[in-house]
């Protein structure tokens, strides 16, 4: 399937408003059923739920009615990269037609559903540049026929650029983008959903934000930095396992840079990593506004290990 030129300016990387979606459904349920819960499952003075706790939590209610149910999953959709025999699988960034020497790591999509009030919404996040809307209906259509009671269906990308060129932003006139790829991601995004769905079981949701200046610079005039980096954690009610947790970061997924041939989530993989590490449960990466350029190329770090 080739993927014509002239509309490749609809595509969106990715969404940043991830967190700002799960809140509006939050927000939709408790004025269907008469607000949200603190702690203590009592409506909040104002009508702002949690509005004075750093991090803020939101735990399950023993009203069903406003009970959380949530779950996550997991399906890996690393392309096959086979440069002696293969077609040429090309890389979506860092100039046309640059092609692809092996796997540095996984891709992945990873799938989240909260229901609560009876309102339900799924996110999937897919570790690629990004994904056409048509491809985003098939999923939705995909899990429909499923029979998944799901209310709405979110389709994200990390936008790495590390990836294979599924949009044909960097694929050569003539060449088209692997339309059997494609399919697979499509496939492989509906089965997450829909495990995460069958997996949803009653939880909490806890919020927490810090600044993150030294990761990111923005590379064009205006010099503007969006540093703040979001963080839901859902957990079950009584805190002891994590089911999943979503990171937003405003960061443009390409730190391997512009000599790098392997396919890899880049930073978002290694982050995801660590915070399963320390948690548990299933982590997934959402990009924020990374446009006009937020980027971790030419940053100073330390070694986290040797400082």
């Amino acid at each position: 399937m080739t993927r014509r030129r002239e509309n490749r300016s609809t595509i969106l990387a990715g969404p940043a408003p991830a967190l700002a979606a799960i809140l509006a459904l939050l927000g939709a349920a408790s004025c269907v059923s008469g607000g949200a819960p603190t702690s203590n499952g009592r409506q909040p003075a104002g009508g702002s739920p949690g509005a004075s706790r750093s991090p803020s939590t939101a735990p399950a209610a023993a009203d069903d009615s406003m009970r959380i149910l949530a779950g996550a999953a997991v399906r890996v959709i690393t392309p096959v990269v086979d440069p002696a025999g293969g077609p040429p699988l090309r890389m979506a960034g860092f100039g046309p037609g640059k092609q692809a020497t092996g796997v540095h790591d996984d891709l992945y999509a990873r799938a989240m559903v909260i229901e609560t009030g009876g309102v339900s919404v799924a996110l999937v996040a897919l570790d690629l540049i990004g994904f056409f809307h048509d491809d985003v209906e098939k999923i939705r259509a995909d899990l429909k026929a499923r029979g998944a009671g799901l209310g709405y269906v979110m389709v994200v990308s990390t936008h790495t650029h590390a990836g294979p060129d599924v949009i044909g932003l960097w694929t050569p006139e003539g060449a088209s983008v692997d339309a059997a790829y494609v399919a697979r991601v499509r496939t492989a995004a509906a089965d997450a959903v829909e495990e995460a769905w069958k997996r949803r079981h009653p939880a909490r949701l806890s919020f927490a934000t810090v600044r993150q200046p030294r990761l990111v610079k923005d590379s064009r005039a205006p010099f503007v930095v969006d540093d703040l980096a979001m963080l839901l954690k859902i957990d079950t009610p009584d805190g002891k396992d994590t089911i999943a947790t979503l990171i937003d970061f405003p960061d443009h997924p390409e730190s391997l840079g512009r000599s790098n041939s392997l396919i890899s989530s880049d930073y978002p993989g290694y982050a995801r990593r660590s915070i399963e590490d320390a948690f548990g449960g299933v982590s997934i990466f959402v990009s924020g506004a990374i446009g006009g350029l937020m980027t971790p190329l030419g940053v100073t770090l330390d070694d986290p290990e040797t400082g």
